[in-house]
């Protein structure tokens, strides 16, 4: 027996959403992709450290 499928519900992205947002967004350059980019990509992409925001970016 199959479950009923859930309704996703997209809406508007808010300020809230930055901070998880560039979690993610820190975590696919600094660990799922890192053996794809040498130190300068990565610290191009999230600064010096994985705390730190790339330029442009505001949480």
């Amino acid at each position: 027996m199959h479950d009923a499928p859930r309704r996703l519900r997209i809406r508007p992205y808010a300020q809230p959403d930055a901070a998880p947002t560039l979690a993610v967004f820190i975590a696919a350059v600094t660990r799922t992709a890192a053996a794809d980019y040498d130190p300068a990509q990565i610290r191009a992409w999230v600064g010096r450290r994985s705390g730190t925001r790339p330029a442009g970016i505001s949480a």
